[in-house]
C-alpha cells in the first residue's frame, strides 16, 4: 500500500477499560467459521514449488484451505473485527474446536489488548460498568478475570507487555510502568531524553527493551538510548515522519528495527529495510529488498519468532503498492520465504493489516489477507508444510496464547 507520510499514531486513540466478572458461557461467533465443516481441505489456491524470486528471496506460496484437515491446531487467539474503528468486540477463538468466548458483555467498551510474552495472560482496556473507571484488566486464556493492573477516572493508552509481570501505560506525556503482582510503579518522561521530540504527536512513542535499561524513539531517526547513562548508543537512518516499527526480543538482547537508505534515483521513496540493533548500539542491516528487486519495498510492520531465529514482516513493492506480501527472514542467513499471502488493497490502501502473529511453538504464523473491497480472512500458515487454513472472517488477532 502507498505510504501515508502522515501516519496516525495509534496510542492516540481511546483506550477504555473493563468490568468486574467476564462472561464463562461459550457462544459461537458468526464471524467464526464452524468447526463442523467438512475436514477435507478446499484447495483455494495451488501449491507453487519453491524457488528463487531475485537475489535471496524464495517463493514458498501456499495451499489456501477452508479447513485445517489433518493438522491439529492448538491454543487460543484473541481477535477483534478487522479495521473497527470503535471499541474492540474483543472474544476469545479455541482453535480446537472452534468455539468462542465474548469479552464484551458485562463492559460498556473494550480498546485495546495484548498478550504477554509467555503467552499465558491477556491484558485489556475497558470501560467499568459498576464504577465508570477506566481500567487495565488481567486475564487468563480462558477469559477469566486475574486482577486489575491500573484503575484511573482519566483516560490512559496501554502500550503492550514489557515482559510477563510489568505493562506500559501512558497518561498525558509520562510513561508509567506498572508491576501489578508486586503493586509497584515507575514513571519516565521522554521529554528528559536526548532528542527526543515533544512537539510531533506522530513520534510520540517508546518501545522500551523487557529490561528497562534501553528505549528506542524517533527523532527523524531512530533512536537508541542507554536509560541509566542517557546517552544515545546509536541512530538508524529513517526518512518518514511515523512512529519507529521497532520489535524487542522478550530477552531484550537486541532490537529489529526499520530502517531507510539513502539512493541515488530521487523518485523512489527511500525504501525500507530491516536493520538488527543489539544492546551496546551495534547496528546491522539485515535485509537488502533493494538489492534484490531493485526497487523500493514499504515495510508497514513486523514480529519475532518465538525463538528468536526469524522475523515475519509484511510490506509491498513500490510499484505494487496495493499488494502486500507476508515474508519471513532467517536472521542468522539472511534468507527470506516469501509466502504470497497477498493483500489486495485497491482504493482501501489505508486499511491497516495487523504484524504476523506466531503460534507458542514457532510452526505456524497468523496472517490477515484482504480482499479488494474491505472483506477479510483470518489465515494460519504452517510455515513448514506450505498450508494456510482460514480460521474466522473479517477479524485481527490480537495475538496467540496456551490452552488454559
Amino acid at each position: 500500500m502507498i505510504r501515508n507520510l502522515f501516519v496516525t499514531v495509534f496510542f492516540l486513540t481511546t483506550l477504555v477499560g473493563c468490568t468486574p466478572v467476564l462472561p464463562r458461557t461459550q457462544t459461537q461467533s458468526p464471524s467464526v467459521l464452524p468447526s463442523t465443516l467438512p475436514r477435507t481441505p478446499t484447495i483455494v489456491s495451488p501449491i507453487a514449488t519453491v524457488h528463487p524470486v531475485s537475489g535471496g528471496v524464495f517463493e514458498r506460496c501456499v495451499t489456501v484451505s477452508s479447513q485445517p484437515g489433518d493438522f491439529h491446531l492448538t491454543g487460543i487467539v484473541p481477535i477483534r473485527p478487522f479495521n473497527h474503528t470503535a471499541s474492540l468486540e474483543v472474544s476469545l477463538l479455541n482453535l480446537e474446536d472452534g468455539t468462542s468466548i465474548s469479552l464484551m458483555e458485562e463492559y460498556i467498551t473494550i480498546w485495546d489488548a495484548h498478550v504477554s510474552p509467555d503467552r499465558k495472560t491477556l491484558a485489556f482496556t475497558g470501560l467499568n460498568r459498576a464504577t465508570s473507571k477506566w481500567e487495565l484488566v488481567l486475564a487468563d486464556t480462558a477469559g477469566k478475570r486475574q486482577i486489575v493492573a491500573w484503575s484511573d477516572d482519566e483516560r490512559f493508552y496501554f502500550q503492550g507487555w514489557l515482559n510477563n509481570h510489568q505493562l506500559v501505560v501512558r497518561q498525558s506525556s509520562v510513561y508509567i510502568i506498572v508491576d501489578p503482582y508486586q503493586n509497584l510503579q515507575e514513571k519516565l518522561n521522554p521529554a528528559e531524553f536526548p532528542d527526543f521530540d515533544t512537539y510531533n504527536e506522530r513520534q510520540f512513542f517508546v518501545a522500551f527493551d523487557p529490561l528497562l535499561e534501553k528505549a528506542i524513539y524517533k527523532y527523524g531517526d531512530s533512536i537508541l538510548l542507554d536509560l541509566n547513562t542517557m546517552k544515545i548508543l546509536a541512530r538508524i537512518q529513517d526518512g518518514y515522519d511515523r512512529i519507529p516499527i521497532v520489535a524487542w526480543l522478550p530477552s531484550g538482547e537486541r532490537a529489529a528495527v526499520v530502517g531507510t537508505l539513502n539512493i541515488k534515483e530521487k523518485s523512489f521513496f527511500p525504501p525500507d529495510e530491516i536493520f538488527i540493533v543489539e544492546r551496546d548500539g551495534q547496528v546491522e542491516q539485515l535485509t537488502h529488498l533493494y538489492e534484490i528487486f531493485g526497487r523500493g519495498f514499504e515495510i508497514d510492520h513486523l514480529s519475532w519468532s518465538p525463538d528468536g531465529t526469524k522475523i515475519a514482516f509484511g510490506g509491498s513493492i513500490s510499484d505494487r503498492s496495493d499488494e502486500s506480501i507476508v515474508t519471513v527472514v532467517d536472521v542468522l542467513s539472511g534468507k527470506m520465504l516469501n509466502y504470497c499471502a497477498l493483500n489486495i488493497f485497491g482504493d482501501n490502501s489505508s486499511l491497516h493489516i495487523s504484524a504476523p502473529v506466531w503460534s507458542p511453538d514457532g510452526k505456524q504464523f497468523l496472517v490477515e489477507h484482504l480482499y479488494q473491497g474491505g472483506s477479510s480472512v483470518l489465515w494460519v500458515v504452517d510455515a513448514n508444510e506450505n498450508v494456510a487454513f482460514i480460521i474466522a472472517e473479517n477479524q485481527s488477532p490480537i495475538g496467540w496464547t496456551t490452552a488454559p
